[in-house]
């Protein structure tokens, strides 16, 4: 001890006690206190009810629309009425039907990384794309649902103005890639303490642990 430090210490001064922010600083040697350094991800039960609830609700209220629509296309006179449109009656019923699955989806999408954010505790860059993620892969879907849902009905809405259908495929395929460019650049982002995420749950189900080697063990 210097000088100064002994001096410090006789008159009640208190000195900052460094820590390395590069390991986690052990407490009783079993559990590691996080520093700023840590970039494990842990799943936290602290999502809030009015995330759930409005989740929740977009699914019940998606399922009634959909009920509502298998209902109006056994009405009398239905099928009259689409023949007067000049489409096909199931690629009429599909298309509304996917869109509002894909209005659903895009509605609920932020809610989905919201809901994310809440459940997951560690360092807010790989919390935020690890939300961006799950956020995106639920407005991937929602193209790939509009893709194949639509298609029955613009492509023979197309092909009566002589349009190539060619057209239909390559905006979707646009679409699909932008969207699946900025999942898939946000997971990898992610994917380490993702990835670590998961390997602790395994190792937690399989009763095995982290060792201070980096390697796990098997408690018996």
């Amino acid at each position: 001890m210097s000088d100064n430090d002994r001096h410090g210490a006789e008159h009640g001064d208190t000195a900052p006690v460094e820590t390395d922010d590069k390991a986690p600083v052990e407490t009783d040697g079993t559990t590691p206190v996080e520093t700023d350094g840590d970039r494990t991800l842990r799943f936290v039960p602290e999502v809030e009810p009015s995330t759930v609830h409005r989740i929740v609700r977009t699914g019940v209220a998606l399922a009634g629309l959909l009920f509502v629509l298998g209902l109006a296309t056994v009405l009398p006179g239905v099928e009259r009425l689409v023949a007067a449109l000049a489409v096909p009656p199931l690629a009429l019923a599909l298309a509304v039907g996917s869109l509002l699955i894909v209005a659903a989806m895009l509605w609920v999408a932020p809610t989905v990384e919201r809901a994310v954010s809440q459940a997951l505790d560690g360092p807010a860059g790989a919390v935020a794309d690890a939300a961006a993620s799950a956020k995106l892969l639920v407005g991937f879907l929602a193209v790939v649902v509009a893709y194949n849902g639509l298609a029955p009905l613009v492509t023979h809405l197309i092909g009566a103005f002589d349009v190539p259908t060619g057209l239909y495929d390559l905006a979707f395929l646009v679409v699909g890639l932008l969207v699946l460019g900025a999942f898939a650049r946000r997971l990898a982002r992610c994917w380490d303490p993702v990835s670590r995420l998961l390997t602790d749950h395994v190792l937690e189900a399989t009763g095995a642990r982290w060792g201070d080697d980096d390697r796990f063990y098997i408690d018996r």
